[in-house]
């Protein structure tokens, strides 16, 4: 599963890299990803919100790619953390089909009405038992 996480440096991470320029922080990523039995897809430095990071990573199972999150931010290193699942077009093409297979015909919930040229969506009484309205109240909250 694809993750990607943006990240700011903290000022420590920061004064470290400016004390060792050379640093090797793609090595650091690939070494705790592998421990954690994942791999690094692309890294990349961002100044967005100051200097930062941008990681996408492939892990097998979901719950990993938090606790690498966990690990990253416990260091001290990085801060105002966003962990985003990624997915391939083919996940994608996966998720409309199973969103199709769980859509219902709405006609049962919505009616088309057309008056004076305009169509009109009237709910039936889904409405009223989800918005605890009265019989009398529900078309005027329609209006």
């Amino acid at each position: 599963m694809l993750f990607c996480l943006t990240a700011d440096y903290t000022p420590q991470a920061l004064n470290a890299m400016r004390e060792n320029p050379n640093t090797d922080r793609r090595a650091a990523v690939e070494q705790l990803l592998a421990a954690a039995g994942g791999k690094l897809v692309a890294m990349y430095g961002r100044a967005a919100n100051g200097p930062g990071a941008m990681v996408i990573f492939d892990v097998p199972d979901p719950a990993v790619a938090p606790a690498v999150c966990g690990v990253t931010v416990s260091a001290g290193t990085i801060r105002n953390v966003e962990l985003t699942r990624l997915y391939t077009m083919e996940e994608i093409t996966n998720i409309r089909q199973k969103a199709r297979q769980l859509h219902r015909p709405t006609s049962r919930l919505v009616s088309s009405n057309r008056q004076g040229g305009r169509q009109t969506l009237v709910v039936r009484k889904h409405l009223v038992a989800l918005c605890r309205l009265s019989d009398k109240a529900a078309p005027q909250a329609l209006a």
